[in-house]
This record gives C-alpha cells, structure tokens and sequence, in this order.
C-alpha cells in the first residue's frame, strides 16, 4: 500500500512538474529584433528596446545584424518583429510608395520615437557648389541602396523638385565614397547619421583644402518642411576642416518599427515602460535620455502607430495626428 502511495505521489508531483513547466514556457516570449550594421546607434537603440522588454515585459529578445538599415524590408520577411526604421521608409512602404508601388506594407506599424539622423551634403571645400539647386548636373554619391542616407537625400532632394533626372546618382558605401570624393570621381556625398561624423572628419583631415555642409536656405527650408513634414531644420556648427560658419541642415524622424503581429498587450508594455524608464534605457545608449514623450504629438506622414502604442499615447492625453492614427482604432 504505501508503495502504491509512494508511485501516486510521484506521479502527481510528475504532472505538476510537466504542468508548471508547460505554462511556463508558453508564458515565455522571445523576439528577434534588429538594429542594422554592427556598431552602429541603431544597434544601440534598439539593445535599449530591448532591455526595455526584458525587465519589464518579461520578453527576451536577440538583437541580429542586417545588410539594410531601411528595415521595412526585414519586417515584411518576418525575420524580425522590431526594428529601427526610418521614419520616411515606413511611409512609403506602408502606402505603396516608390518601389513599394503595388506592395503596400499595410501590416507595418510605428511603435516608438528614437533619436533623430542628420543629413548632411559634403562637398570639397573649394567646390563651385553653394547651393541644393547647384547638384543639378552632378555626380551625387547617395549612399547604398536601402540605407538612411539614399532614402532621405533623396525624399530631400524630391521635395525641392530636384528628381533622378537632374543628377547622377552614384551607389557607394562610406569607404568607397570617400575616396570617390578624394579622386574626383564624385561631386557630393550624402551622409545620414550623427553630426560630426566620423567618417567625414577622417576625409576633411585628408584633403589639404577640407570639406564644406552645403547650407540649405530659409526657403528651401520651408519648401522641404512643407513637403515632407519629417524632416525638421537644425544648425550645425563649423566642425569639419574646410568650414568656417555654422550652416543649416536637417534631421530626419526616427522610429522603432514593427508589424501587427505584435500582440496590442506587448506593444503597450514596451511603449509605456520605454517612455517612464527612459533612464534605464539610457544607460545602454544616452542619446535616449534626450528624448521627449511630448514629441510624438508632432510627428506624423509615416506608418500609423501600432494600436498598444496608441493607447499609451491617448492614457498620457497625446494628441496624434489623424494620419497617425491606426486602422484599427477608427
């Protein structure tokens, strides 16, 4: 008898153990999130997210490298559920825009505002070219394909009415561009990133007469606003050899993207714990630290939020943009 007791306990304690187990594991959640190339502020943002996730949403997450820092493409792939994107790629991927033209990413949601990029446009110092106008005629190196700097130099460049058609494009990634700009081979380079950049001081010390941030007007300013609401003017300082004022620039939106796959429950509890634990995320990159809940009230022409951001952004009384506004909340 007490052997059969013995055999009736264990064999509950066996259930228990496979329940508890079982609940467990399908409690447990794990992502596949990406940030671009390797040592870049993308992978720090978006190690941020996830740290963000873990602690407070119980959800680990495996941040990969991508080829690719537009993202959209890796999202419509399911090779991960959140990525750093570009505000502007989101847009025209979301409304079937350019080469999205009849493939419409109608499932891509924007979660979370992440630090701005900056373009810039390099020329020699001592180059005849002054002005956005003056590109016209010019061998323009825009960077790869798919990354910041040719989605927004060219979503820039379009907003003043300078199309493919008025330039050359040339398809070069930092080091190759570089030293496309030290033979002659390119008129203007395209960087999208932070200001200074590192790879443009490197070029400026190079070349005995230095680089120049071509400065974009007032009115080029208000055109470019007016046409494509994300981007915003910002003044850089002489920073590079070969400038000797400051000039006018602008940075672009940045977002966390992500699909509707992400349940609305997870999607809240990111959002809502990235913006009241900013500190936290700061720690993995600082640049966080800087940023301000009241922002996305502004923001808006990309892909609408994702309905657990959303909510959040209604909880702290946001208001959003109609456009902004997800399908699934109207």
């Amino acid at each position: 008898m007490k052997g059969k007791k013995l055999i009736s306990f264990l064999l509950i304690s066996v259930i228990f153990i496979v329940t508890v187990s079982s609940a467990s594991l399908a409690a447990q959640k794990h992502f596949i999130i990406t940030g671009g190339t390797l040592g870049g502020t993308s992978n720090l943002a978006i190690a941020a997210l996830g740290s963000i996730a873990k602690k407070h949403c119980g959800i680990d997450s495996t941040v990969i490298e991508s080829p690719t820092m537009g993202m959209t493409d890796v999202l419509l792939r399911k090779e991960a559920l959140i990525a750093t994107t570009p505000g502007d790629l989101t847009r025209k991927a979301y409304y079937g825009l350019e080469r999205w033209e009849g493939k419409a990413f109608k499932e891509l949601r924007s979660l979370t505002d992440r630090p701005n990029g900056l373009l810039q446009f390099v020329v020699l110092a001592d180059s005849d070219i002054y002005t956005m106008d003056d590109l016209k005629g010019k061998r323009v190196i825009v960077g790869l394909k798919g990354f910041s700097s040719e989605g927004n130099g060219k979503a820039l460049m379009a907003a003043l009415g300078i199309t493919e058609e008025d330039y050359t494009p040339i398809y070069l990634g930092f080091a190759d561009a570089t030293a496309a700009m030290t033979s002659g081979k390119g008129d203007v380079m395209i960087v999208a990133g932070s200001y200074p950049h590192s790879t443009l001081i490197e070029l400026s010390e190079s070349l005995s007469q230095g680089i120049r941030i071509i400065d974009i007007s007032e009115e080029e300013i208000d055109t470019i606003v007016e046409e494509a609401p994300w981007f915003a003017p910002i003044t850089l300082d002489a920073h590079y050899k070969g400038m000797t004022d400051s000039i006018t620039s602008v940075e672009y939106i940045n977002v966390f993207g992500t699909t509707t796959e992400l349940t609305e429950e997870e999607a809240y509890c990111i959002v809502k714990n990235f913006w009241e634990d900013l500190d936290f995320a700061a720690q993995t990159w600082a640049a966080l630290g800087n940023l301000k809940i009241e922002k996305i009230s502004s923001m808006q022409g990309l892909a609408p939020w994702h309905i657990g951001a959303y909510k959040y952004y209604q909880e702290v009384g946001l208001d959003i943009p109609e456009n902004m506004i997800p399908p699934e909340a109207k």
